[in-house]
């Protein structure tokens, strides 16, 4: 443990902030392809991964709310391997 990777953990943007317990196996995968989209970490867990694809997803659909978009990520990175278009 380091404080670095202690949670809460923030989105780029400071807007959202997140605490969940649970693995997504494919976070490294997800992380890529959001660093690809200019999204910088601070951390190494998963954690900050789904924070940042819950905002990855607000900043492209502007009409989604916080709670849609973040059932439907977590129900996603759990059941599927999720990927980015």
């Amino acid at each position: 443990p380091s404080d670095r990777n202690s949670h809460p953990h923030l989105s780029n943007n400071g807007k959202i902030a997140l605490v969940h317990n649970g693995i997504i196996e494919n976070y490294d995968s997800i992380k890529t392809l959001l660093t690809e989209k200019g999204f910088t970490f601070q951390s190494e867990t998963d954690t900050e991964v789904l924070v940042n694809l819950i905002q990855y997803f607000m900043d492209i659909n502007s009409e989604i709310d916080f709670v849609a978009v973040s059932f439907l990520i977590i129900t996603s990175c759990t059941i599927f391997s999720l990927t980015l278009y």
